[in-house]
């Protein structure tokens, strides 16, 4: 399987395109199954495990040719997912997008005048 465009945006050629997966390809998925055996379901994460995991999920990211950087809002309280030109480090896609993180924020803020706390 490989991934060929993120939303509208082609992600660059992989070597992978006869089928064949390469070294590298071969060395993330078993580090994925690695993560995915660490990571148990329904279990509770110490910030320090999310931490890790999310800087390993970046390092990996570099096999498939672009680069990929996670982050936890403090203000939504969520992933932000920013794929990048390794390059230029331009945002390619920022997931969710910008404009609805915004959004997100003046609701929470806006509930928050009507509401004086959370149950």
């Amino acid at each position: 399987m490989s991934i060929t465009s993120i939303g509208q945006q082609p992600l660059r050629d992989t070597p992978q395109s006869n089928g064949i997966q390469t070294q590298e390809q071969n060395s993330a998925v078993k580090v994925f199954s690695r993560i995915e055996q660490e990571v148990k379901p329904y279990e509770r994460m110490t910030d320090q495990e999310i931490e890790d995991s999310l800087h390993k999920l970046e390092t990996l990211s570099t096999v498939f040719g672009n680069k990929v950087k996670f982050t936890i809002d403090s203000n939504l309280d969520r992933l932000i997912i920013k794929v990048m030109d390794p390059d230029t480090d331009k945002v390619i896609k920022e997931i969710p997008p910008v404009a609805l993180q915004k959004l997100q924020i003046r609701i929470k803020e806006a509930l928050g005048l009507l509401f004086d706390e959370k149950v």
